[in-house]
């Protein structure tokens, strides 16, 4: 898949991941070892960076692309002009990880991050909850629906966030 041998920059056969980018133009792939990026012809790791390493999930949003690893504030946006990944836990807990079933979830439109304590939405700055926190979030979709527009997948069953009037709640 690499082409040739001396080329390849792939960086593990271990991934977890992967994601279409720039009007699906440039994959990307979650790794064991870090994420990397198909261009044209080759492979190449893309861990420049603080800690990216052991990327559990990777998704684009327009031109942008972020990156998850397990360790706390591990959310990673790739900075295309400077060429590294910058750091993108801005709204996180600091100190606590994200679980080994971290995801990100483009529904939409809408960047989710799926983690151990909760899921969050990707606010253009910082991740902002979205009132499933302390729970452990391992999937999200949309859909289409008046009322009822968002499920997430918990250890616990099936949520649904309903908007009621002026609120949103969340049922099992």
């Amino acid at each position: 898949c690499c082409g040739d041998p001396l080329a390849c920059d792939f960086p593990s056969f271990d991934v977890r991941d992967f994601a279409l980018a720039e009007a699906d133009t440039v994959i990307w792939a979650a790794t064991a070892n870090g994420p990397a990026r198909f261009a044209e012809r080759t492979w190449r790791a893309e861990r420049n960076g603080a800690n990216v390493t052991d990327s559990r999930s990777i998704e684009a949003l327009g031109t942008d692309v972020f990156t998850a690893t397990s360790n706390p504030s591990g959310v990673f946006r790739w900075n295309a002009g400077a060429g590294r990944w910058a750091a993108a836990a801005e709204g996180l807990r600091p100190n606590q990880g994200l679980g080994n079933r971290v995801r990100l979830v483009n529904a939409d439109g809408t960047l989710f991050l799926c983690c151990v304590y909760g899921l969050f939405q990707w606010n253009g700055s910082s991740w902002t909850g979205t009132g499933l926190e302390d729970v452990d979030v391992r999937s999200v979709a949309t859909l289409a629906s008046p009322g009822t527009n968002l499920f997430a997948a918990t250890a616990s069953g099936l949520w649904a966030r309903r908007d009621v009037g002026p609120t949103t709640t969340w049922t099992l």
